[in-house]
Parts: C-alpha cells; sequence; structure tokens
C-alpha cells in the first residue's frame, strides 16, 4: 500500500498537515540549535542536534506524503524543483548582498553559502533526473 495521499481528504488531513508543519518548524529550529552549540564551542552536541534534525525532517515527509503534498511524478516534481532550487539560490545571494552593504560581513557570508548550497541542489536534481528518470 502507498502512504501517498494517504489522508488526504479525511478527517485526519488537518492534523497530519499540523503534524507536518511542526516537524519542519522543529527540523529547523534543531539546525538553529546547532550554530548555536557550535559557536558556544560544543561540536559535538552540533552533531546530535542535526541528527535530531534529520530524524524531525523525515517525520515531516511522512506528514507531507500520508496528506498528498507530493508528485508521484518524480521526473516533473524534481525538474520543478531544480527549478526553485535555482531560483531561491539566487535570490537568497541577492539577501547576502544587502546584508554585506549593511555591514553584517559574516551573515552575509552564511547566507551567500547557502545560496550557493541552493543552486548546487538544483544542478544535483537535474543530474538525478537524467541519470535515474
Amino acid at each position: 500500500m502507498s502512504l501517498i495521499g494517504l489522508t488526504k481528504g479525511t478527517d485526519l488531513e488537518e492534523k497530519i498537515n499540523e503534524m507536518w508543519k511542526a516537524e519542519a518548524i522543529g527540523a529547523a529550529t534543531y539546525q538553529a540549535f546547532a550554530i548555536v552549540a557550535q559557536e558556544k564551542g560544543l561540536p559535538e552536541l552540533a552533531d546530535e542536534l542535526k541528527k535530531i534534525s534529520a530524524d524531525e525532517a523525515r517525520h515531516g515527509g511522512l506528514y507531507a506524503s500520508l496528506n498528498g503534498h507530493t508528485n508521484k511524478n518524480l521526473r516533473d516534481a524534481l525538474s520543478s524543483m531544480s527549478i526553485g532550487e535555482i531560483s531561491a539560490g539566487e535570490k537568497i545571494k541577492e539577501l547576502s548582498n544587502i546584508l554585506d552593504k549593511l555591514g553584517l560581513k559574516e551573515a552575509a557570508q552564511a547566507v551567500h553559502t547557502a545560496g550557493e548550497d541552493e543552486c548546487r541542489h538544483g544542478e544535483i536534481l537535474k543530474e538525478l533526473i537524467e541519470k535515474y528518470l
């Protein structure tokens, strides 16, 4: 039995959506805690928090799948995501320029790196589509 869309249109849909959003926020929050731990010189704690974040992201993916917030057509879905990742990366790099102009050099560099990651994700998705789909 497929998990995709299993709870969509049921009495559970709203609750599953709440859980999806909570897990997504949880994943980001644990990553933020990991940044704090790293800055405080606690790399082992940061690593453990990143592991919890990955679990939370996986849980969010489950709930998103249950409510059909995904597309079974991987080629179309990943192609769209590739375009979105690259576009987001460029916008994030623009934000890094604004931060730099405000004199927030470290934040600008961190945000610029995030933008590069997004663009790289888009290119990876293109390669995966070519290879597997």
